[in-house]
């Protein structure tokens, strides 16, 4: 159960529970020992249950937000409703070979839901490819709605806002410190719907987030 960009999410959100019992002043009262991932002893009293959103609501959120800790559960949650157990190894396995049965260019590597490993390793062509993939499936509309919207909504509210890409170019970015990324659709300008990946790894990546902006307005702009 560990995330190898957050750590032990399951553990952390334990230590969060009782640090905010701890401040009601009942922390004591309810709860005693230190926060552990294990099994549910068979004599546990029943606290409070908390349900999430539905499954199409969460990858929304995690697309439009680029939401890491939802990205993690959602790879948990596959592995849960396949074997029973909420792996994150186990998950990433099923998705690693679903994409390869789907056709899509596999990754190098796939080492949490997140993308915060700096060990993950994706090309452009794996990226396209999943776009791709993602357009033949039935929930594809779903998904594309679900994806930050330029100029719009999201991690792209505040880019790529000339003519050509606002309200156009449907895409998740991706970002940390040696590396940036982005790729979606748009719409070009003789109206095809058009596919697109650009990532950008290095140490120096200070202007890598403009050099990206200036490469989908320049395809956008083409037809």
């Amino acid at each position: 159960l560990q995330s190898r960009g957050l750590g032990d999410v399951y553990k952390r959100q334990a230590q969060y529970l009782q640090q905010a019992w701890s401040a009601t002043g009942a922390g004591s009262t309810y709860v005693s020992g230190t926060p552990r991932v294990g099994s549910l002893p068979g004599a546990a009293t029943h606290v409070t249950s908390v349900s999430s959103d539905e499954r199409d609501d969460l990858v929304a959120e995690m697309l439009r937000e680029s939401d890491n800790q939802i990205a993690d559960g959602l790879v948990r949650e596959i592995a849960a409703r396949t074997t029973g157990f909420g792996s994150l190894d186990v998950g990433l396995e099923l998705i690693a070979a679903r994409l390869v049965e789907i056709g899509v260019t596999a990754p190098g590597a796939l080492r949490d839901g997140s993308g915060l490993s700096y060990t993950n390793l994706m090309s452009a062509a794996s990226a396209v490819s999943i776009v791709r993939a993602a357009q033949q499936a039935p929930w594809w509309d779903e998904f594309r709605d679900g994806l930050p919207v330029a100029g719009r909504t999201g991690t792209l509210t505040d880019r790529l806002k000339g003519p050509a890409t606002v309200d156009n170019v449907a895409a998740k970015t991706g970002s940390l410190f040696v590396s940036r990324s982005l790729a979606g659709v748009f719409t070009d300008a003789g109206g095809e719907l058009a596919r697109f990946a650009i990532l950008i790894n290095g140490s120096s990546i200070t202007d890598a987030r403009a050099q990206i902006d200036t490469i989908v307005t320049l395809l956008a702009e083409r037809d």
